[in-house]
């Protein structure tokens, strides 16, 4: 089981999911099991606290998470906002930001970005080009310069992390953890939804998890 850190889960669920067609916040990856309800109860296994960042908070009522919902710091200004509002509402120093919409993100990965050696702005999971800004550690040392390229309208979420320092996960944590690269995977499309179920397996909750949770694992 992963170790709990001083560190706050953030869900970016304030996008607008227009190629989706429906709320991605909402999305469902098995019979009637949102992702946001897998995400939460993953982060609480490594966070001391979770946020929902973004959006309406009202669509989550009856769901049972044990999250807080808070806004984004420039409504409509993109993940970059999120972020900063989670930065700026959490009670700790660093926000593990996932967006809600990543179905491949396992314990064992958010376990092992937690346990790196802070001293980094930003600690990012890797993408083909470069950093992938929605699954990553952003520190208070990002506060100032996520004020200043909102400010600016700078909003481009990939660009935000040449600015700061960026350090990326470790590939030798990631072929233990995350061989095969797929944690930073999102779904924008119906498609894309359809073709990531095979690859996924939801099973029963076990003592790793808190209680009434669910588990997604990929296929083998």
């Amino acid at each position: 089981m992963p170790e709990r850190h001083p560190l706050t889960g953030a869900i970016l669920v304030g996008g607008r999911s227009r190629r989706m067609g429906r709320d991605k916040a909402l999305m469902v990856v098995d019979e009637d099991r949102p992702l946001i309800r897998q995400l939460v109860a993953l982060l609480e296994l490594c966070c001391d606290e979770v946020l929902l960042v973004g959006g309406d908070p009202a669509r989550f009522a009856g769901l049972g998470l044990a999250a807080r919902c808070v806004g984004d710091a420039v409504p409509g200004a993109g993940p970059l906002a999120g972020i900063l509002g989670a930065l700026e509402e959490t009670r700790n120093d660093a926000c593990l930001v996932t967006a809600c919409d990543m179905p491949f993100v396992t314990a064992p990965v958010l376990g092992a970005m937690a346990a790196q050696p802070r001293g980094y702005a930003v600690l990012a999971y890797p993408a083909a080009n470069g950093f992938e800004p929605l699954l990553a550690i952003y520190t208070r040392a990002c506060v100032e310069p996520l004020r200043s390229a909102l400010a600016a309208r700078e909003l481009h979420a990939r660009r935000f992390l040449d600015r700061v320092e960026t350090r990326v996960v470790p590939a030798e944590v990631l072929d233990r953890v995350d061989p095969d690269r797929l944690a930073g995977t999102n779904i924008n499309t119906p498609e894309e939804l359809a073709a990531a179920r095979p690859k996924l397996v939801v099973v029963s909750a076990s003592s790793t998890l808190p209680a009434g949770a669910t588990v997604i694992r990929r296929r083998v």
